[in-house]
């Protein structure tokens, strides 16, 4: 009986748990997106680099992001801002500030409520966060995908919010 009882707790823990590890986003520099994948901004390098606007040509690097129902778009049910470039292409970076060019980022997945984003200057993003990218600052800054990101640098950390439902 204690057997059958630990067996039916795990299984119910599993079925708690997995969703929520679902709900993690990840976004790495690569050449090339998968389907799965949002392109959210072009990079000149894996660090230290300049940023573009998806679509824009010369740019040897994306930003590559997957997490449930994430998309290169600000048309999804919850649009969120969490990058502004320069300019379109040859640019530099900021987080919340007053730059016209937004990386797009969006969700559309109804059981996902909204996302909390957050500047960490040092170190790693705090709790369950998901580093997007590395900046060399919190404005006029370079880009580093946050699997290289220079220790010196900060990031933009971001988590889901789940429909409790």
């Amino acid at each position: 009986m204690k057997k059958n009882t630990i067996f039916i707790s795990a299984v119910i823990f599993a079925f708690l748990v997995i969703p929520l590890a679902m709900a993690d986003i990840s976004c790495t520099a690569k050449t090339s997106c998968s389907t799965a994948e949002a392109y959210i901004l072009g990079m000149s390098a894996r660090t230290n680099a300049h940023a573009a606007l998806p679509g824009q040509s010369g740019y040897q690097y994306k930003l590559c992001c997957s997490g449930n129902g994430i998309s290169a778009d600000s048309s999804g049910s919850y649009s969120q801002d969490i990058l502004r470039i320069s300019s379109p292409t040859n640019a530099h970076a900021c987080a919340g500030c007053g730059y016209s060019n937004i990386a797009p980022f969006s969700l559309n997945d109804q059981s996902i409520t909204g996302m909390e984003c957050s500047y960490v200057s040092s170190g790693d993003c705090p709790g369950s966060d998901s580093c997007i990218i590395g900046l060399s600052g919190m404005s006029n800054a370079h880009v580093s995908d946050c699997a290289n990101k220079p220790s010196n640098y900060g990031a933009i950390c971001c988590h889901l919010t789940l429909d409790s439902v």
